[in-house]
């Protein structure tokens, strides 16, 4: 499953794990993800960072978990941290952006 999320202008992860340091800034989610982006199915939780070079669009992987199930659906909730995204200009989202799909693998 190719994930693609645009927003309307530039924007840039807060606290990027980048090469050898890694900034850790103790923000975790209710799944114990520190994570600019949250990605829950029914039974994954898929963390994705976002780089602080800044650009308005990025694509995400995740597995077809769906396809391996006996019942060949699963649901995903996407969260965009608020608290871990900013513009290039340094404002953050007024609060976090999520929604959900359900992903049936009719083969």
């Amino acid at each position: 499953i190719t994930l693609n999320i645009t927003f309307s202008e530039d924007v840039k992860g807060v606290c990027v794990n980048e090469g050898p340091l890694v900034i850790d800034c103790d923000d975790y989610d209710d799944n114990g993800v520190n994570s600019h982006i949250v990605i829950v199915g029914d039974s994954n939780v898929y963390a994705w960072e976002i780089p602080s070079g800044g650009k308005t669009s990025f694509t995400h992987d995740i597995p077809c978990t769906a396809c391996n199930q006996s019942d060949n659906t699963d649901t995903f909730t996407i969260t965009v941290r608020s608290a871990k995204i900013e513009d290039m200009n340094g404002n953050a989202m007024e609060s976090d952006y999520e929604w959900t799909f359900v992903i049936n693998d009719t083969r």
